[in-house]
């Protein structure tokens, strides 16, 4: 159970709609996996949240293109459930 916190970097308000996020596998076990498509250039940053609200892990991809793109995160060092 964890929450994926997507923020902009140029958009101060929030990830305008258009920003598509897509997460897997869902429970994961060593890595998850990460679709986003962009609007424009710029960074993508996620976090990974426990239960808590703890960022667990994070990650930033400062040369994103606008279009689809793909990254990954690392879990397998992090407890079940974190």
């Amino acid at each position: 159970n964890a929450k994926l916190t997507i923020a902009d970097a140029g958009n101060t308000s929030s990830v305008t709609r258009k920003n598509k996020v897509n997460v897997y596998p869902n429970p994961a076990s060593y890595i998850i996996n990460i679709e986003y498509l962009m609007e424009q250039d710029g960074t993508f940053s996620a976090e990974l949240m426990n239960l808590t609200g703890v960022v667990v892990e994070s990650m930033s991809v400062a040369d994103s293109k606008a279009g689809l793109n793909k990254a990954a995160i690392n879990v397998k060092d992090l407890p079940n459930g974190a």
